[in-house]
């Protein structure tokens, strides 16, 4: 994903709100890996969760009015830089900052409600705001717990832990099992032959150099 414009806020549902509203037993959780960010961006950043939350009933009728100003001082710009990792859990609304050039990791569903109804000169139509229901159901889907910036830095920023380095190529384990039970994410430095045997499905995306990649028994 290349954001060329910040992203409209939007949010996902948990699991449990899944099962409860959706009948599903997946909700929704992200995660971005960014790797570039433009040069006349001066500080990169994303909107993740309330870290100035108005109550529900007020925050209503910003959302119905638009009120753009008011909806996005319910929240700080969190600095990111290339290299940064993170998850987005259910339930916070979130957005991504222009100049962001990133990996997109999510959950295998696409339930989402949007807070904001114009993004780039588009404006949605009503039935891809709130998965086709009212505000209110959109408004249960949110988390109106502050969340601060130290919160974000420690519970869903992810970094690195090295694992396997064989032949000196090196693994690192970027989110894992203590992030979210919904998938995970490696990365592979590699700088000779490497084996990866695996008994998964997985997903490899090269993010710089050239290699040959065969696949089957060895």
């Amino acid at each position: 994903m290349d954001a060329a414009i910040r992203l409209p806020i939007q949010a996902h549902p948990t699991i449990p709100f899944a099962q409860k509203y959706l009948h599903r037993n997946s909700g929704k959780t992200e995660a971005y890996l960014i790797l570039r960010t433009r040069k006349e961006v001066e500080q990169p950043y994303i909107y993740l969760g309330f870290q100035h939350p108005v109550p529900k009933e007020k925050f209503k009728q910003i959302i119905l009015n638009q009120n753009i100003p008011a909806l996005l001082a319910c929240f700080d710009k969190i600095p990111v830089q290339p290299g940064d990792v993170f998850v987005v859990p259910g339930g916070l609304p979130h957005a991504i900052g222009e100049g962001i050039f990133m990996i997109e990791i999510m959950g295998p569903t696409d339930f989402v409600v949007r807070l904001e109804f114009e993004s780039g000169g588009y404006v949605l139509p009503e039935s891809a705001r709130f998965m086709g229901r009212d505000i209110d159901f959109a408004l249960e889907m949110l988390d109106f717990n502050p969340v601060s910036n130290e919160t974000i830095k420690a519970n869903y920023f992810c970094y690195p832990k090295l694992g396997e380095q064989p032949a000196n190529n090196f693994e690192y384990a970027l989110i894992g099992p203590d992030k979210t039970p919904c998938f995970a994410v490696n990365k592979l430095e590699i700088r000779s032959n490497f084996i990866k045997k695996v008994n998964l499905f997985f997903v490899g995306i090269v993010t710089e150099g050239e290699g040959t990649v065969k696949s089957g028994p060895e």
